[in-house]
Order: structure tokens, then sequence, then C-alpha cells
């Protein structure tokens, strides 16, 4: 059996922030861990005014490290760059926690970040 580019994909990291919408967050990370390709890790970064101790301690067994970072800072460019800081892979990719995600969309959104070169950045729904 023949291997697609989709099977292929680099070490990335998803980068989701939030802040006091557990609900939706977990609707969001579900959506994610569903997909035909996952993150190499899922970035939570949760500015909320408690930890959320269900994704704290979230597992798969899909190829995914889950990450929760629990932020005292607030605001989504803090969250972001706190994101970007905790990140292993040079592939970000983002994402926010009202939205839930189609099975395609991960691996599509990295493959047209590869196809459009380094120092790129790639939008849209």
């Amino acid at each position: 059996m023949e291997k697609s580019a989709l099977d292929e994909l680099p070490a990335a990291s998803l980068i989701l922030c939030t802040r006091n919408r557990p609900k939706l967050l977990l609707d969001c990370v579900q959506s994610v861990l569903r997909g035909h390709e996952v993150p190499t890790e899922l970035i939570i970064v949760d500015d909320s005014t408690e930890r959320n101790s269900d994704l704290e301690s979230l597992m798969t067994e899909r190829p995914c490290e889950i990450r929760y970072l629990w932020s005292r800072s607030i605001g989504l460019s803090r969250a972001n760059n706190d994101g970007i800081a905790a990140a292993k892979h040079d592939i970000l990719v983002f994402t926010q926690d009202d939205v839930l995600v189609s099975r395609e969309w991960f691996g599509v959104i990295v493959q047209s970040l590869i196809e459009a070169g380094e120092r790129s950045v790639i939008t849209g729904q």
C-alpha cells in the first residue's frame, strides 16, 4: 500500500488557548483527537480562574502528547506566547477553544504549511 503525504507529517505542535470555557474546550480537544492525523503534541494553555483537572489528566492512545499548562497570566496573546515557549516542535498550529475541527483539518493545514515553505503562515477554516 502506497503512503500518502499525510501519512508522513512532520512533528508539529498544536497550541490551544482557553479561558473559563471548559465544555467548549473539551469538545474542541475531542474533535482534534478524532482527526485522521493528530499533532505530535497538543499544548493546552488555560488561563481560567481554576485548573481543569479533567484536561490536566487527559490521556489518549493516539500518538499525541497532551500537555496542560495552567497559567495565571490573562489574555490570548500571552497564552499563545506561553504555548510557543512550551512547544517542542518547529511547526506550530493554533486554534481556539470554540472550534470543532474536521477529521481532515490538522493534516491539511500542516501539509499546506509545508507546501508554502519556511517562514510561512497559513490561515483559514
